[in-house]
């Protein structure tokens, strides 16, 4: 004996069983491009990471290797023996391009933090001796004065490019 309603019943439960599978389905392949899409995203992330502390540390030692160069110049000897052994020792750690990354704009600063190295650390030695030259002989003070502070104001100059320089350096990313 069937009942009166039998076929609307099993209407019912068969189309209750296709909306089940079809979310079911639904809920499945959401998860799954889930799944996938955040282990892509997660491995784009951890590159970005990667990329971003480097740079970083990149960044700290063009700082740290500027600050102990600016240093090393401004203590330079007054005499001209030492000064120039000590000015030679100091071009042979001007490299700041081995710090460098792929990234042309770090290595267009590094040339240019280089090119500014070498300038100041001349125009230091300039400066150097002409003070020395300028304690030993009184006599002609007027001329020597004059490029004295032409040289000291080439040194100020030199000094703020390279300031310049290293703001421009941290100021990427």
């Amino acid at each position: 004996m069937k009942a009166l309603n039998y076929k609307e019943k099993s209407d019912a439960i068969t189309k209750f069983v296709l909306i089940f599978i079809i979310t079911l389905i639904i809920a499945i392949v959401a998860i799954y491009y889930n799944m996938t899409f955040k282990s892509e995203l997660s491995a784009n992330k951890e590159k970005q990471i990667k990329t971003y502390r480097e740079y970083r540390k990149n960044e700290k030692q063009i700082t740290a290797k500027f600050d102990s160069l600016e240093l090393k110049i401004d203590k330079l000897g007054k005499s001209n023996i030492s000064a120039k052994f000590e000015s030679d020792e100091i071009l042979k750690q001007i490299d700041f391009e081995k710090l460098a990354n792929d990234d042309s704009l770090n290595i267009k600063i590094t040339a240019r933090l280089n090119r500014l190295f070498i300038k100041y650390l001349d125009v230091k030695l300039k400066y150097d001796q002409l003070s020395n030259d300028l304690a030993e002989e009184k006599g002609n003070i007027g001329e020597a004065a004059t490029e004295l502070d032409d040289l000291k104001s080439e040194l100020k100059d030199a000094k703020d490019e390279l300031r310049d320089c290293q703001a421009e350096l941290r100021a990427i990313k």
